[in-house]
């Protein structure tokens, strides 16, 4: 026997009640779980089993893209490789470090980090890095292929290494 649960989403009523919506009934909503109490961790209880449970879905849904383009780019990257375009899939991995980032992000209930890079001699952002690009017919434009280690700060006006930046934990 397959289990199953109430309908999404749930809700959060008088930071105690967990309750699911009736169908076809608006006013009225099917009790899921009472957490009893009124200390701050009886209602922080209350709230990490309501965030856990509305957010199951989309933290699931985050995981599934993740691996499904992991997957996408593990195949990808021998063929890249023979063909010296790995700026794609180098492209392709941030694109995945950022959607795993946002999902353990909404886990810990936590704003997702926005990411920048900064001259680690001098602190600037104002980086470069050296990059080819290919032209495509097809498309009609200049594709970027591959990216170099190789890192410039515009304001040393020289070689450096960069360092990333949580700008979440920047403050202004």
């Amino acid at each position: 026997m397959e289990k199953t649960h109430d309908a999404l989403p749930w809700a959060l009523k008088n930071g105690r009640y967990l309750v699911a919506p009736i169908a076809g009934d608006k006013r009225d909503a099917e009790l899921i779980a009472d957490f009893f109490g009124e200390s701050a961790t009886d209602h922080g209880n209350a709230e990490f089993a309501h965030r856990a449970c509305t957010s199951h879905y989309d933290l699931l849904a985050a995981l599934e893209d993740v691996e499904l383009r992991a997957t996408q780019a593990g195949i990808a990257w021998g063929i890249a490789k023979k063909k010296k375009q790995t700026a794609f899939l180098l492209g392709e991995l941030e694109r995945l470090k950022a959607v795993a980032r946002t999902a353990i992000a909404k886990a810990k209930h936590v704003p997702a980090p926005q990411l920048d890079y900064a001259c680690k001699h001098c602190g600037s952002r104002n980086v470069f890095r050296d990059a080819t690009a290919q032209w495509n017919v097809s498309a009609q434009a200049w594709e970027m292929v591959d990216v170099t280690d190789h890192a410039d700060c515009g304001d040393c006006d020289g070689e450096t290494t960069l360092q990333e930046i949580d700008l979440s934990k920047v403050t202004p």
